[in-house]
C-alpha cells in the first residue's frame, strides 16, 4: 500500500510526463483521475486482502 506522500509523488511525475512535450497538449485531466482511482482501488484491495489473511489465520487458530 502507498503512503499519501508516496501517491503524491507519484501523481507529480505522472503530471510531470504528461505535460512535457507533445504530451502536454494530449493532457487530460480525466487521465489523471482515472490514476488516482485506480491507486485507490488497489489499494482497498490490499486492505481486503489483507483482512482476508487474517481472518484465514484466526479461523485455522481456531480450528487447532
Amino acid at each position: 500500500m502507498q503512503s499519501p506522500e508516496q501517491k503524491k509523488l507519484k501523481m507529480n511525475d505522472l503530471k510531470q510526463t504528461l505535460n512535457s512535450g507533445e504530451g502536454g497538449r494530449l493532457m487530460d485531466g480525466n487521465l489523471l483521475t482515472f490514476h488516482e482511482k485506480v491507486d485507490n482501488i488497489i489499494d482497498e484491495q490490499d486492505e481486503l486482502r489483507n483482512k482476508h489473511l487474517e481472518y484465514l489465520k484466526e479461523a485455522a487458530q481456531l480450528l487447532t
